[in-house]
């Protein structure tokens, strides 16, 4: 008789849990141009689609393969660095002191998001009515203004950044900027720095 009754309890608590499993609409806008920030949104979404969750992907780069659960629309407006920026033009840029580097790097990230948003898809998506339960977005780069989509579907953000630590990640998510033995990735300074280094240290943060 005790068995029967535990075997009803976990009968009952199995069909409880079945029961309160749900997938999710998740939506990530991804409109960088640079194809190594696609590998981590890649794996993520990816992830969440096998799992059943339904992925919805504004995207410049999109998958090699279709995946079920997985929508994507591509930003067809906005170019690819494949096809605008050689390897050896970026060896150029990256070679750049942190001030240029820097302008550069915002100037363009300017122009990328501008374009965003003027992309047809992208402003159906604003002035839709869907719903999502959670947004993915990359904050760095000029992409801040993404975090709107946040508040217009009143939806958790959580930002991936193919980043390690650095200055501009580290404000953004909160980690503190440790100026004196962490040098800036624009730099090649170690992290034993003399006082002068220090200065360009903090100058370029």
């Amino acid at each position: 008789c005790l068995d029967s009754r535990m075997r009803l309890w976990v009968l009952c608590l199995l069909l409880m849990v079945v029961c309160s499993a749900h997938t999710a609409r998740i939506l990530a806008i991804v409109p960088m141009i640079a194809k190594s920030h696609h590998i981590l949104f890649h794996s993520v979404l990816k992830s969440l689609a096998s799992k059943g969750h339904h992925v919805t992907s504004y995207t410049t780069i999109p998958l090699a393969k279709p995946l079920a659960n997985y929508t994507e629309i591509l930003l067809d407006n906005i170019e690819s660095t494949d096809k605008s920026i050689s390897a050896d033009q970026f060896k150029v840029v990256s070679n750049l002191s942190p001030i240029a580097f820097s302008t550069i790097l915002f100037k363009e990230g300017r122009r990328m998001i501008e374009k965003t948003f003027e992309n047809n898809k992208i402003q159906e998506l604003i002035k839709s009515k869907e719903h999502f339960d959670l947004i993915f977005l990359e904050t760095s780069f000029a992409q801040e203004p993404l975090l709107a989509f946040g508040h217009k579907f009143k939806a958790p953000v959580i930002t991936l950044h193919p980043f390690g630590s650095f200055s501009l990640i580290n404000t953004i998510i909160g980690n503190p900027l440790c100026l004196a033995y962490v040098p800036d990735f624009s730099l090649a300074h170690s992290n034993r720095m003399t006082f002068y280094e220090r200065a360009i240290n903090s100058y370029s943060i």
